[in-house]
């Protein structure tokens, strides 16, 4: 019907008759039905993206209170698409900014940090960890991850889990509170360090299945669990130790360096294998400081070199979106953006600035080798770039993104394809129905379909008609792509 509409335009271009154009159209029908010819149908949805910008003049709390965050109503907090609402997370940040009342979010913070800052000792005497400068450090072949698995390490990953889930409004954002809430749920923390994100997950939803895994057992070994909680040794890097399709939704946060710039593509496959059709996969990875001053920029420089020479990639964060599009396929729901103040802004800046200072002597050794400093120098380089944070109003972006995992199967280029098979031929006897009964409908006569009638709008391409054949063609189309795309 398209081709039959196009004759016009297709007779002055080719220069051919209507009679040879009509043979030509008919001897590419039957070539179409010989060759299983088929074409690809593209559905893209974009989402404006609202996000929390740190300026000196107007400084926002990136979250709301701990209380909501606890109670989970922010996880429910999503538009009827199932896209997170950012609108209203940035709303209720402005209504209540940190730093302004030392008795509200800041003191709740405060407290949950207390509460939670109780890690057990740790004594391991395992062959995967290594000692260097007094830190304790895996030992596991082929992977690049260089931040410590000891005590220490423990506590800072609990205070940056507490402030990642106050930032965030909730301990995810994927649109899947109503599916916690109800039996049979199973959920995948990938990395979990000490558990501390599963761990909470499990408390909130006490019917849903929680397996965490991490390649560093000491992190969760004597901490403790909950009965809906499994604890697995295992590494993203290799085959995670579950069957295809198994999870409803997957987890993944802050694994840039433990990742190599070269295996991302195959950490994203392999989170999509485990994935259930229709389930979510969410990441959550932070970008390079923003607004540094002359120390903080010598030690920036001294990352990206130790990190570039262990083949990871800190710049990962902002190209996720992208990559979760175009390696797996995934139709993206949310991408939240989150600027992290360090150092001011009050106690949120200060608790947020207590773990950065965590972090830098977590990577000491590696940044005293990539910068050819002694012990001291490098403990005085870390002083002064925290003094010079306030100063130059230094944060961090902080990217979450949320894909589904659509039912058809990536192709190489990453695209999804849909089993014609399977699903074509099941669809098709339903198709034919409401094919017949649409054109069944009443139309609102137009031109002698005889003559074909086409617009004469100046400065406008379109060559197809608006006639009521053309009607007719487009309320096909219409049903097979509502078809096609399930809706």
């Amino acid at each position: 019907m398209i081709l039959e509409s196009l004759k016009p335009w297709l007779i002055h271009s080719f220069e051919l008759t209507l009679e040879e154009l009509t043979k030509f159209i008919e001897g590419i029908t039957v070539e179409l039905l010989q060759n299983k010819t088929y074409n690809r149908g593209i559905s893209v949805v974009g989402r404006k993206k609202e996000i929390s910008v740190v300026t000196e003049a107007d400084v926002i709390s990136p979250t709301p209170s701990l209380d909501a965050k606890i109670k989970g109503t922010e996880i429910q907090s999503t538009s009827s698409n199932g896209t997170t609402d950012t609108q209203n997370i940035s709303k209720k940040s402005k209504s209540s900014p940190e730093g302004t009342n030392e008795t509200g979010n800041s003191v709740k913070l405060n407290e949950k940090i207390a509460a939670n800052w109780k890690p057990e000792l740790l004594h391991s005497t395992r062959n995967d960890a290594k000692l260097d400068h007094k830190r304790r450090y895996h030992a596991i072949e082929d992977s690049p991850y260089a931040l410590p698995a000891d005590l220490e390490e423990q506590e800072r990953l609990e205070i940056q889990h507490i402030i990642l889930t106050h930032a965030f409004g909730g301990l995810f954002t994927m649109p899947i509170h109503e599916l916690l809430s109800k039996p049979g749920a199973i959920i995948l923390d990938v990395g979990c360090g000490p558990g501390s994100w599963a761990r909470d997950v499990a408390k909130m939803y006490p019917k849903t299945s929680v397996h965490a895994v991490d390649m560093a057992k000491t992190l969760f070994d004597g901490v403790g669990t909950l009965p809906n909680v499994t604890f697995v040794t295992a590494n993203v890097l290799e085959k995670l130790p579950y069957p295809d399709n198994y999870f409803d939704a997957v987890f993944q946060r802050y694994l840039t360096f433990g990742i190599p710039k070269n295996r991302w593509d195959d950490v994203l496959r392999e989170l999509n294998r485990v994935t259930k059709p229709g389930g979510h996969i969410e990441l959550v990875e932070f970008d390079v400081f923003q607004n540094l001053g002359p120390f903080g920029n010598i030690l920036l420089g001294g990352m990206y070199e130790a990190f570039s020479h262990r083949g990871t990639d800190i710049e990962f964060a902002p190209q996720m979106k992208n990559r979760m599009q175009d390696v797996i396929g995934l139709s993206i729901k949310s991408e939240i953006i989150r600027s992290f103040p360090i150092g001011w802004q009050g106690k949120f800046g200060e608790i947020n600035l207590h773990n950065n200072m965590m972090a830098m002597a977590s990577i000491k050794p590696m940044l005293m080798k990539s910068l050819e400093v002694s012990s001291e120098l490098y403990d005085s380089m870390v002083k002064d770039m925290a003094i010079e944070f306030p100063i130059h109003k230094t944060y961090g972006n902080v990217y979450s993104v949320v894909g589904m995992k659509l039912s058809g199967v990536p192709d190489e280029k990453g695209s999804v394809s849909t089993n014609l098979k399977s699903s074509g031929v099941i669809m098709s006897a339903k198709l034919d129905e409401d094919i017949t009964l649409n054109l069944k409908t009443e139309r609102h006569p137009t031109k002698e379909s005889a003559k074909r009638y086409f617009h004469e709008i100046k400065d406008s391409p379109y060559v197809l008609p608006a006639d009521l054949e053309k009607q007719e063609q487009s309320e096909i189309q219409h049903t097979i792509l509502k078809y096609a795309f399930g809706g």
